[in-house]
C-alpha cells in the first residue's frame, strides 16, 4: 500500500511488509534452480547415459564429473570388460534437457571415452 496523506501514516510499515512478500516469494521460486534441486516449475526427462571408457585411467575425470550431477542420477552401473580392456557405465539420470545435455557434452570433452544418451518418451 503507498503511503497515504489522509491517514497521516508514512507508509514505511507497508512498504517492508511488501519487501519481505516479495523476498520470500523470491527465495521460494528461484533458490531451487540455484541449488540445483528439482522444482514443479523444472520439466524433467528420465534418460540412460551409457558410457565407455577405452582407458581407465579417466575413471577419475568421470567419477568427479558425475558426483557433480550426483542430485539427478537415479543410479549407474559399470562393468568391466577385460577382454577388450574397456569399461562400460550406464547411467540413468532424471532432469531436464539442458542438464542431461550438459553432462553428456562434458563426458564427451573427455579423451579416450564414447558416450551416446537415450531418452525416454
Amino acid at each position: 500500500m503507498l503511503p497515504d496523506p489522509k491517514d497521516g501514516s508514512d507508509g514505511k510499515d507497508d512498504i517492508n511488509q511488501y519487501f519481505y512478500v516479495i523476498l520470500y516469494l523470491d527465495l521460494m521460486l528461484y533458490a531451487p534452480f540455484a541449488s540445483g534441486e528439482r522444482s514443479f516449475f523444472m520439466e524433467t526427462r528420465l534418460a540412460v547415459i551409457s558410457i565407455i571408457l577405452h582407458n581407465r585411467s579417466r575413471s577419475s575425470n568421470v567419477n568427479n564429473l558425475l558426483s557433480d550431477y550426483g542430485d539427478f542420477i537415479i543410479g549407474r552401473m559399470g562393468l568391466p570388460y577385460k577382454e577388450k580392456n574397456v569399461y562400460v557405465m550406464s547411467i540413468v539420470i532424471d532432469a531436464t534437457n539442458d542438464i542431461i545435455n550438459s553432462l553428456t557434452g562434458k563426458l564427451g570433452k573427455i579423451d579416450e571415452i564414447s558416450v551416446k544418451a537415450l531418452f525416454a518418451k
